[in-house]
Formats: C-alpha cells, sequence, structure tokens
C-alpha cells in the first residue's frame, strides 16, 4: 500500500546520510 512512500523516504534517507 504505501511502497511508493518507502522508495521516497530509501532516497531521503540516502541523501540525509
Amino acid at each position: 500500500r504505501s511502497r511508493r512512500r518507502m522508495m521516497n523516504v530509501s532516497k531521503i534517507s540516502f541523501f540525509a546520510m
């Protein structure tokens, strides 16, 4: 259901690192 959100969060998490 929130698979698109997980992808978005993954990108932000990568940038946050």
